[in-house]
């Protein structure tokens, strides 16, 4: 079996309001075919329509002055942070949900793009391992 993410259903992404330029709130929903153990993470790439900080993001602990992190929430995974890396977020998580589990990752306070990129833009969701070995 090849391992993946895959949307776990046609409404796999919400993000409202839609209008272009808008501070939004964006959730995505999929399931990885493999096990989370405590140290794998989530990347969600943005398409290169969107701010590179994503939306509103600040620097959340001092030991780390250069990491940005982004309002998040996401039952499955437990207490969360969502760390901002040029449209990328890292989503790392308290729990380790089983295979094939819904997975719904929010993110809150999205810059949406100046213009309507819905007909260009893609997202990608990756589990990577702690060292960013691909797992799904």
């Amino acid at each position: 079996m090849t391992e993946s993410i895959t949307p776990a259903n046609t409404n796999s992404l919400i993000n409202y309001p839609k209008n272009a330029g808008d501070i939004a709130t964006y959730s995505f929903t999929f399931k990885s075919s493999k096990d989370f153990i405590s140290t794998d993470k989530i990347k969600i790439q943005f398409p290169f329509e969107y701010d590179p900080y994503i939306g509103n993001s600040w620097v959340q602990f001092e030991n780390e002055p250069g990491s940005y992190y982004i309002d998040c929430t996401c039952s499955q995974l437990g207490t969360v942070l969502c760390k901002v890396e040029h449209w990328n977020i890292i989503v790392t998580g308290t729990s380790q949900p089983k295979a094939n589990t819904d997975i719904t990752i929010t993110i809150y306070e999205v810059f949406n793009p100046p213009y309507d990129a819905s007909g260009t833009a893609s997202f990608k969701i990756a589990h990577l391992q702690s060292d960013d070995v691909y797992v799904a």
